[in-house]
């Protein structure tokens, strides 16, 4: 990728020095894409989405009351005091209950079955020491048996801040990807307007220059997934493979060894209780802070959960449950003052099927970026990822095609001081060209890393404020599989000849019996035990798109009257006989057959319902183990 001090892009575009090019954007607007079209760019999508009439006839506004008002509280009766080192209750008239503390072993990643089960309830007396305590759950007689109190505070690690303090070299920075699940663009659009408002404002009039990355595409199909390789560098996912998780996995080659060297203090933290990322990154990530298995505790003990089936709004005393984790993050920046800070948050209130919750987090990360910024803008340079790690994947978001493609599409605004970005001569012209290019999550590392004169050379990575991005950027340059990339045309077949429909009854016929075999026929109970026999009957539509002369993919809709208005969505990867098509237990098996008198391999690449299916079927599949989309229970 060409750098910025031969003044010109690698497209060949001149570039502008900052004090020559002038960035005063207009307001940013969810149809900003329509841009895109007039560019001679190789991604070119066909859809980035829902229409804005759609997406407010699917979206409408939903309007969630405070949680203050949902339970009765401004604040919380449950406190974490350093200064008098208690862990200490205080609900109305002295009636105090049982509490919870952790965490209750040295793991900074937990997974779900074991973080539902390690918790000691106490009842509650007088004060308690606060040494070794991160986090509490209490329980008000108010409360109706739900610890509904809650507190985090993280333990002051003296020696890191120590050691940090002397590697600092001028302004200290913080390096902030403030994470937030399951958003698409126009999905941060139309949940989140004000936060738009607010980061419009910021570049009328602030020391801050904010930028909307338009293309920005998934990296794969699940959080850690897309989200990893900014730690790791790598999207080949090999650290899936260790099968020793009790370490840090991805060690020297982690972001945050190579930004300890710069004097940075580094953070994860996680709202949720999935424990995916452990497999990827391993239970004990060298960072010096951590937060996650608060929030196992709370779904263990409250009404709140983070699958995506936990719709209810999720609320602990007054404050959203996100509120804890984000005051949680700043207590580490007071602590840490001075020291260059890498924080990585990662958000789940849009992590639900409905669509709706995420309008949980407008007022909120409005907010808390106003105080953020407010707080520690004068003393740091500030560098903020405000992102998502992919769009809905699940629920009405598989019903056109269009919500295909918002998955693939997720939001990344780019917040920074304009004292930094000043240090890079020519950073506000090549920002504002990546913004109409395709990016993803590799190109933050790069960036980041870059900032601190780290080199690491990567040809799937750009350096967004000293480097451009091609017009001619491709999927496959980045490293994306095609199923994962935004800018494949799928085209619906509306004629099939013979021949296509022949292979689709042979791809009819492999779903169902790949469907059958995950439910009817799930190996822990006799058939048909939880699963009714699924029979696939009318194929609806095929679309298909071709990624090289030996790949091409399709997506059938099928329908069954195994159950009323059941219906699938199926996407399948047909490659030549000679292509090598891995075998893992990730992915589904693949089959052999022939086409126009070639033999091909062929694998399921993603099985998803387009009929509502949640609700009673959905628990019972989901307790029995088996994937709820593949299932119609013999009862419910």
């Amino acid at each position: 990728m060409q750098k910025e001090k031969s003044g010109k892009s690698i497209d060949e575009i001149p570039l502008i020095p900052n004090n020559e090019f002038i960035y005063d954007p207009d307001d940013f607007q969810i149809d900003d894409t329509d841009k895109l079209k007039n560019l001679d760019l190789w991604c070119k999508p066909d859809s980035f989405g829902y229409t804005i009439e759609r997406g407010n006839e699917i979206f409408p506004y939903h309007g969630y009351p405070k949680c203050s008002q949902v339970n009765g509280q401004m604040d919380t009766y449950a406190h974490i005091d350093r200064e008098n080192n208690e862990v200490y209750m205080n609900c109305p008239e002295n009636t105090n209950q049982e509490i919870i503390i952790g965490p209750y072993d040295n793991s900074k990643i937990i997974y779900r079955e074991e973080g539902h089960k390690k918790w000691k309830t106490k009842e509650y007396k007088d004060p308690i020491s606060a040494t070794g305590v991160e986090f509490v759950l209490g329980k008000c007689k108010k409360d109706d048996g739900l610890f509904l109190q809650g507190d985090m505070n993280p333990i002051f690690n003296k020696t890191a801040y120590e050691k940090a303090l002397k590697k600092v070299e001028g302004k200290p920075k913080i390096v902030y990807f403030l994470t937030l699940d399951s958003l698409s663009r126009r999905h941060f659009f139309r949940k989140l307007p004000t936060v738009i408002n607010f980061m419009n404002d910021l570049n009328k009039n602030s020391s801050y220059s904010v930028f909307d990355f338009k293309l920005h595409n998934n990296m794969a199909d699940t959080s850690p997934r897309n989200q990893v390789p900014i730690f790791s560098g790598d999207n080949t996912y090999s650290e899936y493979k260790i099968k020793n998780k009790n370490q840090d996995i991805l060690k020297e080659k982690s972001l945050w060894y190579k930004l300890r060297e710069k004097g940075y203090i580094s953070y994860l933290g996680f709202e949720d209780c999935d424990g995916s990322f452990l497999n990827y990154i391993g239970r004990y990530p060298d960072v010096e802070y951590s937060a996650g298995p608060f929030y196992c505790a709370v779904e263990t003990f409250t009404e709140s959960g983070f699958r995506k089936e936990n719709t209810v709004q999720r609320c602990i005393g007054g404050h959203q449950t996100h509120y804890f984790i984000l005051n949680f993050t700043d207590t580490i920046v007071d602590m840490n003052y001075g020291a260059n800070l890498m924080l990585y948050n990662h958000l789940n209130a849009a992590h639900e099927y409905t669509g709706q919750h995420a309008e949980t987090l407008n007022d909120d990360i409005t907010e808390y970026l106003q105080n953020f910024i407010k707080k520690y803008g004068k003393d740091y340079e500030l560098l903020i990822f405000l992102q998502a790690d992919h769009g809905m994947r699940y629920g009405a978001f598989f019903h056109e095609l269009d919500a295909y493609q918002e998955n693939k599409l997720p939001a990344f605004f780019l917040i920074a001081s304009k004292s930094l970005l000043e240090k890079y001569p020519y950073s506000y012209h090549t920002l504002t060209i990546n913004t109409e290019r395709l990016t993803s999550k590799m190109d933050y590392r790069k960036t980041v890393l870059a900032m601190e004169n780290i080199i690491e050379e990567s040809v799937k990575s750009v350096d967004l404020f000293s480097e451009t991005a091609s017009k001619s950027r491709t999927c496959t340059q980045m490293g994306i599989r095609p199923w994962d990339c935004a800018c494949l045309k799928m085209i619906e077949i509306k004629k099939p000849s013979k021949k296509i429909k022949n292979l689709v009854e042979f791809l009819k016929d492999y779903a169902e019996n790949l469907i059958n075999s995950q439910s009817y026929s799930f190996n822990k109970y006799p058939q048909g035990k939880v699963c009714k026999k699924i029979h696939l009957d009318d194929v609806e539509k095929i679309y298909h798109t071709g990624i090289n002369n030996v790949e091409e993919l399709y997506k059938l809709e099928i329908t069954s009257e195994t159950r009323e208005n059941l219906k699938f969505q199926i996407t399948y990867s047909l490659v030549s006989d000679g292509k090598y098509m891995e075998a893992t237990k990730r992915r589904y098996r693949y089959e052999s057959t022939s086409y126009l008198h070639y033999p091909i391999k062929i694998r399921i690449l993603a099985i998803s319902r387009m009929d509502t299916y949640a609700g009673p079927c959905e628990l019972i599949a989901r307790n029995a183990g088996i994937v709820p989309e593949l299932c119609a229970c013999q009862e419910a």
